[in-house]
């Protein structure tokens, strides 16, 4: 019989510490949650700062190619002056880079060869004829 009263005396030591427990966890969390600051109510100016990391992109990007191609000799200004460069304001029209154009000039000039090649041909036809 003196183990079952043992016993029972642990169980209730042991209800006894919950309980109380219990009770000031219960208490504390009462006195955090119920903690307020009043203040009257007041016209004025409000000041919100707002800082923020983060990354600019632009609203729209438009990639630009040349209908030619060959090595660039030079770039156009942009509208302070400034030579053209990743993410500089543009314009329709600007000249944005110079190509080199001695590639393409051998081209012109082989075709204005053979054009006055072709109008000479053309005049002795004509003088021939008449």
């Amino acid at each position: 019989m003196t183990h079952w009263i043992r016993n029972l005396f642990i169980c209730l030591v042991a209800l006894g510490l919950l309980l109380g427990l219990l009770a000031w966890y219960g208490k504390r969390n009462d006195a955090a949650g119920s903690q307020f600051r009043t203040q009257p109510v007041t016209r004025g100016q409000l000041l919100a700062t707002i800082t923020a990391t983060g990354t600019v992109e632009p609203q729209e990007s438009i990639d630009v190619g040349a209908q030619v191609q060959g090595r660039i000799i030079g770039f156009g200004k942009d509208k302070n002056g400034k030579s053209v460069d990743n993410n500089s304001e543009v314009e329709e029209g600007m000249v944005l880079a110079l190509i080199d154009p001695s590639v393409y000039k051998s081209e012109v000039d082989q075709a204005q060869a053979q054009l006055k090649h072709t109008q000479a041909g053309v005049e002795r036809a004509d003088a021939d004829l008449g």
